[in-house]
C-alpha cells in the first residue's frame, strides 16, 4: 500500500472490490493504511469480529430491500457496517452482501455502478468483440488490437448516448424507426 503517500491528502478514497477480495486480511490492510472500502463478500464468509460471529446465511432475505448491521469492533478502529442488499433488478438473481467501514447511505449505488466496468470487460471478451477467440499470439499485436477495440467501444458508447439523448428528434426526422 505504498501508493497512499503518492495520493493527494485532501481527498477521501474508497476502494470498491468484488468477491475475490472479500476477506478480512484485505479489509484489515486497507484500514491499516487509511483507506475506506466497499467490498462484496460471499454469503459463506464467516464474519468474525472479536468474539462475535455472524452467519450471513441466516439473515432473512425477504426483509426490506436493504438491511444494515452495525458491528462494533475494537474501540480504536472504525465500526464495520454490513449491509445486505437485495436489488429488485430482474437481471440480478441474488442479493449482494457488502461490507464497508463507512455508513451505507449511497454505497449501494456506488457498487451497482461498478458493474458498468464488468459490462465493459464482457463487451471485450464474449458478448462483443470476442477478443478471447482471436488467434493472436504476439503480445504487442494483441495490445494494438485491444487498444483499437477500446476506441471502437468508446465511440459506440458515445453514439449510444447521443441517440438516447436525441431519440425524440431522431424519431421525428425518421418516422419509420
Amino acid at each position: 500500500m505504498g501508493i497512499k503517500h503518492l495520493l493527494p491528502k485532501k481527498n477521501q478514497y474508497l476502494i470498491v472490490a468484488d468477491r475475490g477480495f472479500g476477506n478480512f486480511r484485505i479489509m484489515n490492510i486497507l484500514e491499516k493504511f487509511g483507506f475506506n472500502y466497499l467490498i462484496r463478500i460471499k454469503e459463506s464468509l464467516k464474519m468474525k469480529f472479536g468474539i462475535a460471529e455472524i452467519d450471513l446465511t441466516k439473515i432473512p432475505k425477504q426483509q426490506a430491500k436493504y438491511s444494515k448491521i452495525v458491528i462494533k469492533t475494537d474501540p480504536e478502529k472504525k465500526d464495520r457496517f454490513l449491509t445486505v442488499s437485495f436489488s429488485k433488478d430482474k437481471n440480478l438473481k441474488q442479493g449482494w452482501f457488502l461490507v464497508s467501514n463507512l455508513e451505507f447511505n449511497k454505497l449501494q449505488n456506488i457498487y451497482k455502478n461498478r458493474f458498468q466496468i464488468e459490462k465493459t470487460f464482457q463487451d471485450q471478451k464474449s458478448s462483443g468483440f470476442n477478443l478471447e477467440k482471436t488467434k493472436i499470439i504476439n503480445y504487442a499485436r494483441f495490445k494494438k488490437l485491444l487498444f483499437c477495440s477500446y476506441i471502437a467501444q468508446s465511440l459506440l458508447i458515445l453514439l449510444g448516448e447521443y441517440i438516447h439523448e436525441n431519440l425524440d428528434h431522431i424519431k421525428k426526422k425518421f418516422p419509420g424507426i
